[in-house]
């Protein structure tokens, strides 16, 4: 989809619908901003519940059939904050 879409006065832009349904993005969500020489990109920075959902079926396809722990979601996010995440 390629559209130009205005800025407003506080230099915010509305995300088009079709874009956040396709992304499964919600008011409740965030999104981080990544510069790409002239062009920005816009991300869905997942929610703590995606990513452990995410680091379930990973365990699970890796032959693990253990049930994620809060002491693993706590060692992920150290590592995720240790390379540059940001929450």
């Amino acid at each position: 989809m390629n559209a130009a879409y205005g800025i407003t006065g506080k230099f915010q832009v509305t995300i088009p619908k079709e874009i956040r349904d396709e992304l499964g993005i919600t008011s409740k969500d965030r999104i981080e901003f990544e510069r790409r020489g002239t062009e920005i990109v816009l991300k869905k920075v997942p929610s703590l519940a995606e990513v452990s959902r995410q680091l379930q079926a990973d365990l699970k396809r890796r032959g693990f059939n253990k049930t994620v722990t809060q002491a693993d979601m706590d060692k992920a996010r150290n590592i995720f904050y240790k390379q540059g995440g940001e929450w």
